[in-house]
Protein backbone atom coordinates (compact mmCIF):
# COMPACT_ATOMS: atom_id res chain seq x y z
CA UNK A 1 0.00 0.00 0.00
CA UNK A 2 2.54 2.36 -1.05
CA UNK A 3 1.74 3.52 -4.25
CA UNK A 4 1.54 7.18 -3.06
CA UNK A 5 5.56 7.56 -2.24
CA UNK A 6 6.32 5.61 -5.43
CA UNK A 7 4.54 6.66 -8.56
CA UNK A 8 4.72 3.99 -11.34
CA UNK A 9 3.89 6.66 -13.58
CA UNK A 10 6.37 9.09 -12.82
CA UNK A 11 9.20 6.83 -12.73
CA UNK A 12 9.75 5.86 -16.62
CA UNK A 13 8.92 9.41 -17.35
CA UNK A 14 12.08 11.05 -15.27
CA UNK A 15 13.94 8.20 -17.03
CA UNK A 16 12.85 9.54 -20.42
CA UNK A 17 13.53 12.94 -19.36
CA UNK A 18 17.06 12.60 -17.62
CA UNK A 19 18.01 10.52 -21.62
CA UNK A 20 16.42 13.52 -23.07
CA UNK A 21 18.60 16.15 -21.30
CA UNK A 22 21.82 13.84 -22.51
CA UNK A 23 20.80 13.44 -25.51
CA UNK A 24 20.18 17.21 -26.29
CA UNK A 25 21.27 20.64 -23.88
CA UNK A 26 17.63 21.59 -24.74
CA UNK A 27 16.20 18.33 -24.15
CA UNK A 28 14.68 19.24 -20.27
CA UNK A 29 13.01 22.36 -22.25
CA UNK A 30 11.31 19.74 -24.84
CA UNK A 31 10.85 17.52 -22.35
CA UNK A 32 8.93 20.13 -19.86
CA UNK A 33 7.22 21.30 -22.44
CA UNK A 34 5.99 17.62 -23.32
CA UNK A 35 5.54 16.07 -19.40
Amino acid sequence: MEDSEMPGGDEPTVAKVIELIGSSPKGWEDAAANA
